[in-house]
């Protein structure tokens, strides 16, 4: 809407405002922290449901963990690992579905990585780990950094690997929103070429259709750069919402759109310890933080109070989230610890009683052998 001519823009704000009635005549509203959370009811939402894909929308309620309490997504179709260690809780389907159907290019769009449960066994430190997030639509790629003891068990630490959020990472280039408008545009252009009955559309629309192509790059330029912040809206229906780590940790360039940011590794750290043997997560720190993209608009004056330049993006933090998991019990700690090291004593120990079983063996030989000659020689 952003690049829409000024009576477009005007008759979408009339059409909110009539559908609202009083509630459009403000942009902003006040709301606690547990309604901006757990869900309000809101107009819209409940208008949007009717357009929208089946079960894109949970609930006429507007929250950011909507339907997330306790709840299951869907059906998730991952591997065991039994020809295949490897393999074992990699993601092959979520829903039926091997793609997440909202990036341009396959190699981002493809659903791959662990579920975040299970792991491949033997872990070490050139290891590398891929977590399918479906709610990013994307992976997540973890980097040992070194291991660390959690009481008596040894575990492996790894960190979100630097480039994850870095756009100008060749990897991450399909991850680019605009990248996506950028074809959906160049589709709808090759369509409208196709038919010359249109040639007698109205100047504003012409000139509305000459700028969408420079208007892309543009965008392109300033949201597709820069490392920390990773835009969702393909995978959240074109919402304006953009991830990044608490306080844009590890941002680049810095980001400083609001007061009160004190970037902390300590507190704002995402990280995992894994038995790197067996593969299994031993306690995390899930940390991640949800933007809202604004920028000005004809349409709604009040947004062009907002202090920064005509064009440039304007990231207002949200909320930031910390999912730990604790590390377990020290007694059961120590059981898992047993456990894994019977394996090895195991086979240690069998060699010894099987040595001794050979020598013993060999010994009642000898000794029948020697009765058995005296027993001759008499």
């Amino acid at each position: 809407m952003k690049d829409a001519g000024y009576f477009t823009l005007m008759g979408f704000k009339a059409s909110i405002n009539a559908m609202l009635g009083n509630e459009g005549t403000s942009l902003f509203i006040e709301k606690s922290v547990k309604e901006i959370i757990w869900g309000y009811d809101d107009k819209l939402t409940a208008m949007g449901r009717s357009f929208m894909p089946a079960g894109a929308l949970k609930s006429d309620q507007f929250g950011l963990l909507v339907g997330k309490n306790y709840s299951v997504d869907g059906r998730m179709r991952v591997h065991t690992g039994a020809s295949d260690l490897t393999m074992v809780g990699q993601i092959k389907s979520f829903n039926e579905q091997e793609t997440y159907n909202v990036w341009p290019d396959k190699r981002c769009d493809q659903m791959r990585g662990a579920d975040g449960s299970f792991m491949e066994p033997m872990l070490g430190m050139k290891s590398r780990l891929e977590i399918t997030v479906i709610d990013l639509c994307r992976t997540i790629k973890l980097v040992p950094k070194q291991y660390v003891f959690i009481g008596p068990m040894k575990t492996l630490q790894f960190l979100p690997d630097e480039n994850l959020f870095n756009y100008d990472s060749e990897e991450n280039k399909c991850y680019c929103p605009e990248a996506q408008a950028q074809v959906d545009y160049e589709d709808e252009e090759s369509d409208f070429e196709e038919d010359n009955s249109f040639d007698s559309w109205f100047d504003e629309e012409e000139e509305e259709s000459e700028e969408t192509p420079d208007n892309l790059d543009k965008s392109k330029k300033d949201t597709c750069t820069g490392n920390g912040v990773f835009y969702i809206g393909p995978c959240k229906f074109g919402a304006p919402l953009a991830v990044s780590w608490p306080h844009f940790l590890h941002a680049e360039p810095k980001i400083e759109t609001v007061e009160g940011l004190n970037p902390d590794p300590h507190k704002h750290q995402m990280y995992m310890n894994v038995q790197p043997e067996m593969g299994i997560g031993f306690s995390a720190y899930v940390r991640m933080q949800f933007n809202l993209k604004m920028e000005k608009s004809q349409a709604f004056p009040i947004l062009n109070t907002l202090p920064i330049g005509e064009e440039k993006p304007f990231l207002v933090p949200i909320m930031w989230f910390e999912d730990v998991i604790e590390k377990p019990p020290e007694n059961l700690a120590t059981l898992l610890k047993d456990a894994i090291d019977t394996g090895p004593r195991l086979g240690e120990t069998s060699v010894i009683i099987l040595s001794m079983n050979l020598i013993v063996q060999l010994f009642v030989f000898l000794s029948y052998m020697l009765w058995s000659f005296h027993k001759d020689a008499e």
